[in-house]
Protein backbone atom coordinates (compact mmCIF):
# COMPACT_ATOMS: atom_id res chain seq x y z
CA UNK A 1 0.00 0.00 0.00
CA UNK A 2 1.47 3.06 -0.95
CA UNK A 3 2.02 6.23 1.14
CA UNK A 4 0.58 9.77 -0.13
CA UNK A 5 1.92 12.31 1.44
CA UNK A 6 -1.66 14.03 2.17
CA UNK A 7 -1.16 14.92 5.96
CA UNK A 8 -3.54 17.46 6.76
CA UNK A 9 -2.87 20.19 9.61
CA UNK A 10 0.59 18.65 10.64
CA UNK A 11 2.14 19.62 13.54
CA UNK A 12 5.88 19.90 12.57
CA UNK A 13 7.25 17.19 14.54
CA UNK A 14 10.60 15.24 13.45
CA UNK A 15 12.62 12.49 14.83
CA UNK A 16 15.20 15.26 16.47
CA UNK A 17 12.66 17.16 17.83
CA UNK A 18 12.00 14.30 20.29
CA UNK A 19 15.58 13.63 21.40
CA UNK A 20 15.48 12.31 24.58
CA UNK A 21 17.39 8.89 25.41
CA UNK A 22 16.93 7.17 22.51
CA UNK A 23 14.84 9.55 20.67
CA UNK A 24 12.12 9.57 23.55
CA UNK A 25 11.39 6.13 23.59
CA UNK A 26 11.41 3.71 26.32
CA UNK A 27 14.45 2.10 26.39
CA UNK A 28 12.74 -1.38 25.40
CA UNK A 29 10.39 0.39 22.92
CA UNK A 30 12.26 -1.19 19.14
CA UNK A 31 12.93 0.96 15.99
CA UNK A 32 10.07 2.48 14.09
CA UNK A 33 8.43 0.61 11.48
CA UNK A 34 6.16 2.68 8.63
CA UNK A 35 2.47 2.95 8.31
CA UNK A 36 2.04 3.26 4.38
CA UNK A 37 -1.69 4.89 4.16
CA UNK A 38 -3.32 6.28 0.92
CA UNK A 39 -5.11 8.88 0.71
CA UNK A 40 -5.40 12.11 2.68
CA UNK A 41 -5.15 11.89 7.19
CA UNK A 42 -6.09 14.90 9.16
CA UNK A 43 -3.53 13.53 11.88
CA UNK A 44 -3.87 16.45 13.81
CA UNK A 45 -7.63 16.37 14.94
CA UNK A 46 -7.19 12.44 15.27
CA UNK A 47 -4.79 12.74 17.75
CA UNK A 48 -6.91 15.51 19.26
CA UNK A 49 -9.69 12.96 19.19
CA UNK A 50 -7.61 10.09 21.11
CA UNK A 51 -6.29 12.61 23.55
CA UNK A 52 -9.81 13.84 24.67
CA UNK A 53 -10.87 10.35 25.43
CA UNK A 54 -7.10 8.76 26.21
CA UNK A 55 -8.33 6.70 29.18
CA UNK A 56 -5.23 7.24 31.90
CA UNK A 57 -3.10 4.24 32.91
CA UNK A 58 -3.63 2.56 29.58
CA UNK A 59 -3.67 5.42 26.86
CA UNK A 60 -0.49 8.28 26.82
CA UNK A 61 -1.62 10.83 23.84
CA UNK A 62 1.35 13.35 23.22
CA UNK A 63 0.17 16.13 21.47
CA UNK A 64 3.72 18.30 20.85
CA UNK A 65 5.25 15.61 19.51
CA UNK A 66 2.17 13.67 17.83
CA UNK A 67 2.65 10.76 19.58
CA UNK A 68 0.08 7.82 20.80
CA UNK A 69 1.49 5.09 23.16
CA UNK A 70 -0.70 2.62 24.47
CA UNK A 71 -0.38 -0.80 26.62
CA UNK A 72 -1.44 -3.90 24.92
CA UNK A 73 -1.98 -7.55 25.57
CA UNK A 74 -0.51 -9.97 23.22
CA UNK A 75 -0.66 -13.87 22.95
CA UNK A 76 -0.34 -13.17 26.88
CA UNK A 77 2.65 -11.05 26.70
CA UNK A 78 1.87 -7.26 27.94
CA UNK A 79 3.89 -4.26 26.01
CA UNK A 80 3.66 -0.83 24.50
CA UNK A 81 2.67 0.02 21.06
CA UNK A 82 3.51 3.43 20.44
CA UNK A 83 2.66 5.70 16.76
CA UNK A 84 4.10 8.72 15.45
CA UNK A 85 3.24 11.35 12.98
CA UNK A 86 5.89 13.05 11.09
CA UNK A 87 6.56 16.24 9.79
CA UNK A 88 6.84 14.93 5.96
CA UNK A 89 3.33 13.07 6.43
CA UNK A 90 4.79 9.60 7.02
CA UNK A 91 3.19 7.66 10.16
CA UNK A 92 5.40 5.32 11.82
CA UNK A 93 4.85 2.87 14.44
CA UNK A 94 7.15 0.55 17.17
CA UNK A 95 6.79 -1.93 19.86
CA UNK A 96 8.53 -3.30 22.97
CA UNK A 97 7.84 -6.90 21.93
CA UNK A 98 10.10 -9.06 20.28
CA UNK A 99 10.84 -10.47 16.99
CA UNK A 100 8.71 -13.66 18.21
CA UNK A 101 5.62 -11.86 18.34
CA UNK A 102 3.97 -11.68 14.89
CA UNK A 103 4.55 -8.08 13.62
CA UNK A 104 2.44 -8.27 10.89
CA UNK A 105 -0.93 -9.29 13.10
CA UNK A 106 0.32 -6.42 15.57
CA UNK A 107 0.69 -4.11 12.75
CA UNK A 108 -2.76 -4.96 11.33
CA UNK A 109 -4.24 -3.70 14.56
CA UNK A 110 -2.17 -0.42 14.80
CA UNK A 111 -3.57 0.41 11.59
CA UNK A 112 -6.82 -0.16 13.14
CA UNK A 113 -6.68 2.59 15.55
CA UNK A 114 -6.21 5.09 12.73
CA UNK A 115 -8.32 3.84 10.53
CA UNK A 116 -5.29 3.93 8.02
CA UNK A 117 -7.09 1.19 5.89
CA UNK A 118 -10.39 3.09 4.94
CA UNK A 119 -11.04 3.55 1.41
CA UNK A 120 -11.18 7.26 2.32
CA UNK A 121 -11.06 8.81 -1.06
CA UNK A 122 -14.05 6.60 -2.16
CA UNK A 123 -15.74 7.93 1.10
CA UNK A 124 -15.32 11.15 0.24
CA UNK A 125 -16.43 11.14 -3.13
CA UNK A 126 -19.55 9.81 -2.37
CA UNK A 127 -20.22 12.06 0.65
CA UNK A 128 -18.65 15.47 -1.41
CA UNK A 129 -21.61 14.48 -4.01
CA UNK A 130 -24.08 15.25 -1.21
CA UNK A 131 -25.03 19.01 -1.31
CA UNK A 132 -25.46 19.40 2.11
CA UNK A 133 -21.95 17.65 3.38
CA UNK A 134 -19.70 18.96 0.75
CA UNK A 135 -18.70 21.95 1.97
CA UNK A 136 -18.17 19.89 5.74
CA UNK A 137 -16.14 17.24 3.78
CA UNK A 138 -13.82 19.93 2.20
CA UNK A 139 -13.21 21.91 5.63
CA UNK A 140 -12.51 18.57 6.97
CA UNK A 141 -10.65 16.35 4.33
CA UNK A 142 -8.35 13.61 5.64
CA UNK A 143 -10.39 13.07 8.48
CA UNK A 144 -11.58 9.41 9.22
CA UNK A 145 -13.51 7.60 11.72
CA UNK A 146 -11.22 6.81 14.91
CA UNK A 147 -10.41 3.10 15.40
CA UNK A 148 -9.48 0.93 18.49
CA UNK A 149 -6.74 -1.37 19.80
CA UNK A 150 -9.13 -2.73 22.23
CA UNK A 151 -13.36 -3.22 21.33
CA UNK A 152 -14.31 -4.39 24.72
CA UNK A 153 -12.03 -1.46 26.23
CA UNK A 154 -13.54 0.72 23.98
CA UNK A 155 -17.23 -0.84 24.33
CA UNK A 156 -16.61 0.06 28.47
CA UNK A 157 -15.38 3.70 27.29
CA UNK A 158 -18.26 4.13 25.91
CA UNK A 159 -21.02 2.76 28.45
CA UNK A 160 -19.15 4.94 30.66
CA UNK A 161 -19.66 8.70 28.87
CA UNK A 162 -23.59 7.85 29.10
CA UNK A 163 -25.11 10.98 30.25
CA UNK A 164 -21.32 12.41 31.08
CA UNK A 165 -19.11 14.99 29.97
CA UNK A 166 -16.10 13.35 27.57
CA UNK A 167 -13.79 14.47 30.68
CA UNK A 168 -15.98 12.83 33.34
CA UNK A 169 -16.02 9.60 31.64
CA UNK A 170 -12.18 9.71 31.11
CA UNK A 171 -11.77 10.48 35.10
CA UNK A 172 -14.36 6.94 35.83
CA UNK A 173 -11.75 5.14 33.31
CA UNK A 174 -8.69 5.99 35.22
CA UNK A 175 -10.35 4.53 38.39
CA UNK A 176 -11.61 1.87 36.70
CA UNK A 177 -8.41 0.55 35.42
CA UNK A 178 -6.37 1.87 38.17
CA UNK A 179 -8.96 -0.99 40.28
CA UNK A 180 -9.19 -3.60 37.97
CA UNK A 181 -6.35 -3.30 35.38
CA UNK A 182 -3.19 -5.58 35.54
CA UNK A 183 -0.14 -3.78 36.56
CA UNK A 184 2.97 -3.10 33.72
CA UNK A 185 5.99 -4.69 33.74
CA UNK A 186 9.18 -1.80 34.10
CA UNK A 187 6.63 1.04 35.24
CA UNK A 188 9.85 2.84 36.90
CA UNK A 189 11.32 2.79 33.39
CA UNK A 190 8.35 4.28 31.72
CA UNK A 191 7.77 6.60 34.21
CA UNK A 192 11.30 8.00 33.90
CA UNK A 193 11.21 8.31 30.61
CA UNK A 194 7.87 9.44 29.29
CA UNK A 195 6.36 10.69 32.65
CA UNK A 196 3.67 9.61 35.03
CA UNK A 197 1.33 9.57 32.55
CA UNK A 198 2.93 6.83 30.34
CA UNK A 199 0.67 3.33 30.29
CA UNK A 200 0.90 1.59 33.51
CA UNK A 201 -1.65 -0.93 33.29
CA UNK A 202 -3.16 -3.54 30.78
CA UNK A 203 -7.03 -2.77 30.78
CA UNK A 204 -8.85 -5.38 32.69
CA UNK A 205 -11.01 -8.17 30.72
CA UNK A 206 -14.32 -8.87 29.61
CA UNK A 207 -13.93 -11.84 32.48
CA UNK A 208 -12.22 -9.93 35.17
CA UNK A 209 -15.19 -6.80 34.43
CA UNK A 210 -17.85 -9.64 34.86
CA UNK A 211 -16.89 -10.56 38.01
CA UNK A 212 -15.72 -7.49 39.96
CA UNK A 213 -16.78 -5.15 42.34
CA UNK A 214 -17.46 -1.58 40.86
CA UNK A 215 -19.07 -0.51 44.00
CA UNK A 216 -18.25 3.36 44.30
CA UNK A 217 -17.04 3.36 41.13
CA UNK A 218 -18.40 6.82 39.95
CA UNK A 219 -21.00 5.69 37.78
CA UNK A 220 -25.37 5.16 38.63
CA UNK A 221 -26.13 1.40 39.64
CA UNK A 222 -27.62 1.50 35.82
CA UNK A 223 -24.73 2.19 34.00
CA UNK A 224 -22.82 -0.30 36.54
CA UNK A 225 -25.16 -3.15 35.85
CA UNK A 226 -25.00 -2.15 31.81
CA UNK A 227 -20.59 -2.53 31.92
CA UNK A 228 -21.48 -5.87 33.64
CA UNK A 229 -24.23 -7.08 31.54
CA UNK A 230 -21.99 -6.15 28.78
CA UNK A 231 -18.73 -7.84 30.10
CA UNK A 232 -20.68 -10.92 30.47
CA UNK A 233 -21.94 -11.24 27.63
CA UNK A 234 -18.61 -10.28 25.49
CA UNK A 235 -16.47 -12.84 27.58
CA UNK A 236 -19.56 -16.33 27.23
CA UNK A 237 -19.57 -15.21 23.42
CA UNK A 238 -23.11 -13.53 23.42
CA UNK A 239 -21.70 -10.30 21.82
CA UNK A 240 -18.99 -10.84 19.67
CA UNK A 241 -16.52 -7.58 18.92
CA UNK A 242 -15.11 -8.83 15.48
CA UNK A 243 -15.68 -6.97 12.04
CA UNK A 244 -16.62 -9.64 10.55
CA UNK A 245 -19.87 -10.10 12.65
CA UNK A 246 -22.85 -8.25 10.14
CA UNK A 247 -23.46 -4.99 11.60
CA UNK A 248 -26.96 -5.99 12.22
CA UNK A 249 -26.15 -8.64 14.28
CA UNK A 250 -23.32 -7.09 16.20
CA UNK A 251 -26.05 -4.62 16.77
CA UNK A 252 -28.97 -6.32 18.11
CA UNK A 253 -26.44 -8.67 19.65
CA UNK A 254 -25.45 -5.30 22.05
CA UNK A 255 -29.02 -3.74 22.36
CA UNK A 256 -29.86 -7.03 23.80
CA UNK A 257 -27.97 -6.15 26.78
CA UNK A 258 -30.03 -4.29 29.76
CA UNK A 259 -29.04 -0.64 29.39
CA UNK A 260 -27.68 -0.36 26.32
CA UNK A 261 -29.64 0.79 23.12
CA UNK A 262 -28.97 1.42 19.75
CA UNK A 263 -26.74 4.85 20.03
CA UNK A 264 -23.86 2.70 22.27
CA UNK A 265 -24.19 0.09 19.80
CA UNK A 266 -23.64 1.86 16.62
CA UNK A 267 -21.07 3.75 18.06
CA UNK A 268 -19.14 1.05 19.37
CA UNK A 269 -19.68 -0.62 15.76
CA UNK A 270 -18.33 2.38 14.18
CA UNK A 271 -14.92 2.59 16.19
CA UNK A 272 -14.79 -0.94 15.40
CA UNK A 273 -14.56 -0.30 11.89
CA UNK A 274 -18.25 -1.25 10.21
CA UNK A 275 -18.28 1.62 7.48
CA UNK A 276 -22.37 1.83 7.71
CA UNK A 277 -22.91 2.15 11.71
CA UNK A 278 -25.34 5.86 12.07
CA UNK A 279 -26.08 6.26 15.75
CA UNK A 280 -29.38 8.36 14.44
CA UNK A 281 -31.07 9.09 17.64
CA UNK A 282 -27.83 11.21 18.78
CA UNK A 283 -28.96 14.60 19.45
CA UNK A 284 -26.12 15.92 17.91
CA UNK A 285 -26.22 14.96 15.08
CA UNK A 286 -29.89 15.63 14.89
CA UNK A 287 -29.20 18.93 15.39
CA UNK A 288 -26.78 19.86 12.32
CA UNK A 289 -29.42 18.77 9.90
CA UNK A 290 -31.70 21.34 11.76
CA UNK A 291 -32.98 23.91 9.41
CA UNK A 292 -34.43 27.42 10.55
CA UNK A 293 -38.37 27.95 9.17
CA UNK A 294 -39.73 31.22 8.57
CA UNK A 295 -40.93 32.25 12.17
CA UNK A 296 -37.10 31.64 12.78
CA UNK A 297 -38.21 28.28 14.71
CA UNK A 298 -34.86 25.50 14.44
CA UNK A 299 -36.59 22.61 13.30
CA UNK A 300 -34.82 19.34 14.60
CA UNK A 301 -35.56 16.19 12.64
CA UNK A 302 -36.56 13.20 15.11
CA UNK A 303 -34.18 9.89 14.73
CA UNK A 304 -36.61 8.39 12.15
CA UNK A 305 -35.91 11.55 9.95
CA UNK A 306 -32.71 11.36 10.19
CA UNK A 307 -32.42 7.80 9.35
CA UNK A 308 -34.09 8.47 6.46
CA UNK A 309 -32.05 11.44 5.46
CA UNK A 310 -28.70 9.14 6.22
CA UNK A 311 -29.74 6.38 3.33
CA UNK A 312 -28.05 8.75 0.70
CA UNK A 313 -25.15 8.08 2.71
CA UNK A 314 -24.96 4.71 2.58
CA UNK A 315 -22.24 2.46 2.83
CA UNK A 316 -20.04 5.35 4.63
CA UNK A 317 -22.61 6.83 7.45
CA UNK A 318 -19.60 6.20 9.83
CA UNK A 319 -17.78 8.81 8.40
CA UNK A 320 -20.68 10.91 7.47
CA UNK A 321 -21.43 10.89 11.34
CA UNK A 322 -17.91 12.03 12.02
CA UNK A 323 -17.75 14.52 10.29
CA UNK A 324 -20.87 16.07 11.76
CA UNK A 325 -19.39 15.58 15.13
CA UNK A 326 -16.59 17.23 14.43
CA UNK A 327 -18.12 20.02 12.30
CA UNK A 328 -20.21 20.67 15.03
CA UNK A 329 -17.27 20.64 17.51
CA UNK A 330 -18.74 17.68 19.90
CA UNK A 331 -17.27 14.46 18.78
Amino acid sequence: MPHQNQNQNQNPVTRNSQAKGNSGREPHIGQPQPLPYEGPLNMVTMFKYFSRRAIGGVEQVDLENSTYRRSVRVDGQMGIIEIQALSDGRLEWSSSFNQSQPSEAIEARVRAIFGLDQPIVEAHQLLGSDQFLAPIVAVHSGLRVAGTWDPFETGVRTIMGQQVSVAGASTIAARFVERLGTRMDRVGDCVDTLGADCPQYLFPTPATVAEANLDAIGMPQARVNAIRGFANAVAEGQVVLDKAVPLDELISSICAIKGLGPWTAHYIAMRLGHHDAFPAADLGLRKALATTGDDGVSNVPNTRQLEARSEAWRPWRSLAAMLLWHHNSQP
